[in-house]
Formats: structure tokens, sequence, C-alpha cells
């Protein structure tokens, strides 16, 4: 079990934010997961992030940035550097990218050249990854996050703005993995989504995935997987 002794009142006195200290537990089983190694990158998106800094792991190591654009992601840097040179080096595929641009009727596999574009800019996140901020990014947004937290699933869409994909009203199954803590239940630390209608083509992603984390932890009871169909008006990627 992971334990959250002291770090409710940790996050509390230097976080005034709502957000911040409603989701405290999902902050601080993340930089518990990143300190064990059992996750690489945790995106961080609550407001207040200059504060981050006054955090340290359990095992007392600086906790580690990476900007982009407006987006703060906390890093284990060489072991999220190991598994993204792995899967450049394997030229992705152990990964599964998903096509949902506005213009499909439903999310696909992404078409030939598509497929090269998605690569391409992968590759171009990959070698600029080095520095400690991006201020514009050369690449989709949605697939480098999504490859960056080390999700099996990547969505990626050809053009911008709020409602810029096709994923309305298409039933979505949402994986989730969870650890099992002390005293605070089971904590999310991971969650993405695959749209139905491309699950087969998913299964030997999500399984390498899901065996990767239980690899990773301690003792494998730590990690608990789940899944539902949730299917919304918009999705917002």
């Amino acid at each position: 079990m992971v334990s959250l002794d002291g770090w409710k009142e940790a996050i509390w006195s230097r976080f005034r934010s709502r957000s911040v200290r409603e989701r405290w537990k999902t902050i601080a089983a993340s930089i518990i997961c990143l300190d064990i190694g059992i996750k690489d990158a945790y995106l961080y998106d609550c407001g207040e992030s200059a504060r981050l800094r006054s955090l340290k792991c359990p095992s007392g190591a600086e906790l580690d940035f990476l900007t982009i654009e407006d987006d703060i992601f906390i890093i284990s840097r060489s072991p999220c550097e190991k598994r993204l040179a792995e899967d450049v080096r394997d030229d992705f595929s152990r990964l599964l990218f998903v096509d949902a641009s506005s213009q499909l009727s439903r999310p696909r596999i992404p078409d030939p050249d598509t497929d090269r574009i998605i690569r391409l800019q992968l590759r171009a996140f990959h070698a600029n990854k080095r520095a400690d901020e991006f201020k514009k990014s050369p690449f989709q947004l949605s697939t480098a996050f999504g490859w960056l937290l080390g999700y099996p699933v990547l969505y990626w869409y050809n053009d911008e703005g709020p409602g810029s994909n096709c994923l309305g009203m298409i039933p979505l199954r949402v994986h989730t993995a969870s650890v099992t803590t002390k005293n605070n239940g089971d904590v999310p630390i991971a969650s993405f989504s695959v749209p139905q209608c491309l699950e087969e083509a998913a299964l030997e992603p999500i399984e390498r995935w899901k065996n990767r984390l239980r690899k990773s932890c301690p003792h494998q009871d730590i990690v608990q997987f789940s899944q539902k169909i949730i299917c919304l008006p918009s999705v917002l990627l």
C-alpha cells in the first residue's frame, strides 16, 4: 500500500487553491508513484504551480519539471527519457494512434500519410524535449501529452480549437489505473480512453501498458485497474 500520511497537511499548508486542496490525494499519490518508479510523468493542472517547488519526493529528491506552453509536467527524467527513446527506436510500434479529426464521422486508425505526420511530430517533440520549456509547440499537443504520460492510445486531429474532433457522442471506454493507499482508499493515477469501435486494435497496447505498471510496482497488488463506458456530447482533448 501507498501511504499518504502527512501529505494533506503539506499540500494544504502551501496551496490556497480549492482545486489543489480537493485533489490533494491524486497529487500526493502521483508524486509518490514518480518517486518509487510506478510512473514517470504527471500533468499538474491545478494552478499555483510556483508553490510546487516547495514540495519534495518522499525520498527527499527535488521535483523535476517540464513546461509545455502553459502546461506543467512533473517528471522522473531518466525513466521518462528511456521510455520515450525506446518508443522512437521501435518506431512507436507499441502504441495505437487514433485519428479523431472533426471532418470524420467517427475516429479511425490513421491513413498512411497521417500516420507519417504523427510519427514525424512525435520525433520532433522527442528531439526538443531536453529543454525545460516549450514556448511554441511544433507538434499536436494532445498526441505529445498522451505519449509523455505513457498512455498506450494516442489521439491526433488535424485542426485546432474546442470541439475540433469527432468524439462527440462516440462511445469511449475509459481505462483507469489507481493505487491502493493505507487510509485513503484507491486513488487514480492515470486515465485514458479508447473508442469502442477501435477496442480490438487497442488490446495489445493496453495490455502492455498494464504490464509495465505491474512490473514497476514494489508489490503488484498496489495498482488496480478499472474501466467504464462514457458517451459525451463533446470531448476536449
